[in-house]
């Protein structure tokens, strides 16, 4: 192994000899009926040491005790390395295991000083992938126990190539495709994603966080986002070299550099830097800035709710939302504004805007600071005297929105408003070059209009809306933006969590993979000239499912790992972290499908109508199996709550309450028994959550109303007559 991320340490003479003696091969070598095994050695040429590692001649996959140090042997030179410890003679059974996960592992190699592990192009990613694949090997697994896997088994034995790429291209161009057994497919792949980070399907679990935020709290109040620098942030340069480098080399390196800026490129290749880099920001961003529950640069916020993404070049930001305090009287403030006999109010209203967003810029004296500094270049006196910063604010926030927030027409300018620039047909405010409708006009003051919109002073027609107090303190650019209800509120939340929410991967892509998948598993064996999934002997059900079984998981590992995610992205996940930053302690689901047939079991007039049920008949009740056995629905539990509970709503007891295992405990200011008396029941008992830990519930599932639906999964609404449904 010769260095390469140094000087050469040996002559081209001594590499060719090193190279001569490692592939001499020994009397056991040439043996065959001799078993080579793994060995290292420290061998010497012409007086210079070098290391020689043989594996031995058998192939390792991913379980193998060698598998990386045989995948990535420039990062393991001395041919050990790994979660799984090698096996030692000297070993003692009785003593636990050396073994780690792999998920521990990868976050402790990664963190490894020199960053050589980090900075592999590859080494994360493989890891990644490596933690998906068991994942959709339990999933593919369960899914057989399910009374609707024979029809999933039908449709898969009748897909074709031919089939799934039309449907391709009718998702492609209208998003959904007339092929109900497409559908189901679809669905059936949309189970693995839950259970797979940074998929499609976790966005789509914000966008229902979030729903269920609004349901609880009403429109919020402030959109934000945050694009922390993550190249030439002084805070993230000296993480960069000093992880990179030893102590000295690092001190000499930021030494010379506001001379050469192109030691900025060491900040760049280290994915682990700007992972960690990004979320000490971002924390200490929710514990200072916007410190729910107190009195912040925002007022007194309530809650928050803030999702992580990454953009072209494979950065992170952030997308929140933010709720003050009293956020369901957001709804009143225009015809609280509206009555003349509430001046001071209006003044009031007035002042808080003012003071959370800012339009106005001084361009000549931004201009003046500019020549002098650089926004990343720190100011001592200001960050260690309060009496300094407060001198100096005001000035230093117009500085920074000087440098950070003034519009510059771009590609994304143009990305989404092209297709208007074309359209002859349309006003000239939707054929404008830039989709953000820049250049904006200029305002004498903050005010409502008479129709009720909100109008922030602006004396500059090209900076963005920003915040001084952040300008101050993260020196990058941020939007924040205030959220007024209306008559398009719902409208404008929709697609607040559909851009925060938005996704990388198009559904139409899965179908594409899944044709591939389909074509190389019927293409015949070179060797064999057998078909690869020629049933064994055997029963044929067993075979059929299992085929189904396996075609789903190897399409379930083409999607979730060929997708376009950056090594930031990656390392930010394998560290740990999360996706999403919340004060909301827990979240309770709400399942569409279990409430409906919850409803329709003791809801007697529903099953008349419905036909499928007579007066006498009772339906039977859903048994939720855990890995853990049996567990007891809040549906079941709602129904004997008891009397001192009876006031309660479904949603509030969600919120409230928490069902945990009996375990012989008795009643007490916090637990009550239920007042079913049956077996199962009396196991399990209701857990009052504090306060501070309610829960916020969040609808799920799906409901067809498509009278032809007959898939078990997804229950549909039964057809009533017109009455019914005005009476009910």
């Amino acid at each position: 192994m010769f260095p390469i991320d140094g000087p050469p340490a040996f002559e081209d003479t001594n590499k060719l000899s090193f190279l001569v003696d490692a592939i001499q091969t020994t009397e056991e070598d040439q043996d065959p009926t001799q078993m080579q095994r793994h060995r290292i050695d420290i061998q010497t040429a012409e007086n210079q040491p070098f290391i020689r590692v043989d594996h031995g001649a058998e192939f390792a996959d991913n379980l193998h005790v060698d598998f990386f140090p045989r995948t990535f042997p420039t990062l393991f030179p001395w041919g050990k390395g790994g979660p799984k410890a090698l096996p030692t003679p000297d070993l003692d059974p009785t003593k636990p295991t050396r073994n780690h996960s792999l998920g521990y592992w990868a976050r402790y190699v990664l963190q490894r000083h020199g960053g050589r592990l980090a900075t592999h192009p590859v080494f994360c990613f493989l890891i990644f992938n490596t933690l998906l694949r068991p994942s959709n090997r339990r999933i593919s697994t369960l899914r057989m126990s399910r009374r609707s896997f024979e029809k999933v088994e039908d449709v898969c034995a009748n897909l074709t190539e031919d089939r799934l790429k039309r449907a391709m291209e009718e998702m492609r161009q209208v998003g959904s495709t007339r092929d109900q057994d497409i559908m189901l497919l679809l669905r059936e792949l949309f189970v693995f994603g839950h259970a797979q980070p940074l998929s499609n399907e976790s966005r789509l679990l914000m966008r229902r966080k979030i729903q269920a935020l609004c349901i609880r709290m009403g429109m919020p109040a402030i959109w934000f986002t945050i694009n922390p620098n993550d190249i030439n942030n002084p805070v993230k340069m000296k993480l960069a070299m000093h992880r990179l480098h030893d102590h000295d080399k690092a001190k000499e390196l930021l030494a010379d550099l506001q001379q050469e800026y192109d030691r900025i490129a060491l900040s760049t290749v280290d994915p682990v830097s700007s992972a960690l880099f990004f979320h000490w920001e971002v924390s200490l961003f929710f514990e200072k800035y916007v410190r729910a529950g107190e009195q912040s640069i925002f007022g007194k916020i309530s809650h928050y709710y803030a999702m992580v993404e990454t953009n072209e070049r494979g950065s992170l930001h952030l997308h929140g939302l933010l709720w003050l305090e009293g956020n369901m009287g957001l709804p009143s403030l225009i015809d609280d504004m509206a009555n003349h006999n509430e001046t001071e109010y209006r003044a009031s209203v007035t002042r808080y805007i003012n003071s959370v967003y800012h339009e106005c810029l001084d361009e000549q004296a931004g201009k003046a600071t500019r020549q002098d500094r650089k926004p990343i270049h720190p100011v001592v006196d200001m960050m260690n005297r309060i009496d300094a910063l407060t001198e100096a604010f005001e000035n230093e926030s117009n500085y920074i929105a000087y440098c950070c927030q003034v519009q510059s027409h771009t590609y994304t300018c143009i990305k989404y408003s092209l297709q208007g620039l074309g359209d002859k047909g349309a006003d000239a405010h939707r054929r404008t070059t830039c989709r953000f409708k820049a250049p904006w006009k200029t305002v004498e003051q903050t005010g409502f209009t008479t129709d009720g919109l909100l109008e922030i002073r602006r004396n500059h027609p090209l900076v963005n809306r920003y915040n001084r107090a952040m300008a101050v303190g993260l020196r990058h650019n941020h939007d924040v933006s205030p959220i007024l209800t209306n008559t398009k509120g719902l409208a404008m939340i929709y697609y607040i969590t559909n851009y925060a929410t938005k996704l990388s991967t198009p559904m139409w892509k899965r179908l594409a993979l899944a044709a591939d998948v389909l074509q190389q598993r019927r293409e015949p064996n070179a060797l064999t000239h057998q078909p690869p999934d020629a049933a064994p002997s055997g029963d044929h059900r067993s075979t059929v499912g299992n085929k189904t079984r396996q075609f789903l998981m190897r399409v379930a590992n083409r999607i979730f790992s060929e997708r376009e995610l950056s090594a930031v992205e990656v390392c930010y996940h394998l560290l740990g972290y999360p996706t999403d930053f919340t004060n909301v302690p827990n979240w309770s689901f709400l399942h569409l499908s279990t409430l409906y047939w919850a409803i329709f079991r003791r809801w007697l007039h529903l099953r008349r109508l419905a036909g499928l049920e007579t007066d006498i008949d009772e339906p039977v009740e859903t048994v939720n199996i855990h890995e853990r056995g049996r567990t007891l629905s809040y549906f079941e539990a709602y129904a004997g709550r008891g009397t001192l509970l009876a006031h309660l709503c479904l949603y509030d007891y969600l919120s409230m309450i928490r069902l945990v295992p009996r375990k012989d405990q008795d009643d007490d200011e916090f637990l009550l028994s239920l007042d079913r008396l049956s077996p199962d029941v009396s196991n399990w008992m209701q857990k009052l959550r504090r306060p501070h830990e309610y829960a916020v519930p969040i609808f799920q599932g799906y409901i067809s109303d498509d009278h032809k639906d007959d898939d078990p999964d997804y229950p549909k609404r039964c057809a009533q007559p017109a009455s019914f449904s005005q009476r009910y």
